[in-house]
């Protein structure tokens, strides 16, 4: 039982984790030109492999 909450608690912060970053790639889109966009875009989805 312990297990399936946490699971599901694990779940639901991955998908804050991955909203967050999609929001942040958008503002550094804003500021920043398009070769650092690039290489958080690597990071970002390398983090997400992590994860």
């Amino acid at each position: 039982m312990n297990i399936l909450i946490y699971s599901l608690l694990v779940s639901n912060l991955l998908v804050v984790i991955i909203y967050f970053i999609m929001t942040f790639r958008h503002m550094l889109l804003l500021f920043t030109n398009d070769k650092i966009v690039d290489n958080v875009k690597f990071y970002n989805m390398l983090g997400i492999f992590l994860i």
